[in-house]
């Protein structure tokens, strides 16, 4: 379901940045209602900061840990296999139960 006004999409957009350590996923932006040149648009102000293609940092740009590792888990795979190590981290912190079986992670 998506929300009904613009104070219903800055809410589920800080409830997702909240619940996932700062970051969205482009997809789950446009699943609350932000289009494409809605989400160009707070990129430009400074409210989104782009931190893997299709993954944003909501509000400001410096993120934890687990800020990061979220950031590799919902970036598209082909974009993070180069970066095995963030995605092995998210695995162990649990922030996803185990690599899909087409991923190979290889150091």
């Amino acid at each position: 379901m998506q929300p009904q006004s613009a104070i219903d999409v800055e809410r589920a957009l800080a409830r997702l940045a909240a619940n996932q350590h700062g970051v969205v996923s482009l997809a789950q932006m446009r699943a609350v209602g932000l289009g494409k040149e809605a989400v160009k648009a707070r990129a430009r102000r400074g409210r989104l900061h782009r931190v893997h293609r299709g993954v944003y940092a909501v509000g400001h740009p410096r993120l934890t840990n687990e800020g990061r590792w979220m950031a590799a888990v919902l970036a598209p795979w082909r974009q993070v296999i180069d970066r095995p190590d963030e995605v092995v981290a998210a695995v162990r912190a649990r922030l996803v139960p185990c690599l899909p079986s087409s991923a190979a992670v290889r150091r």
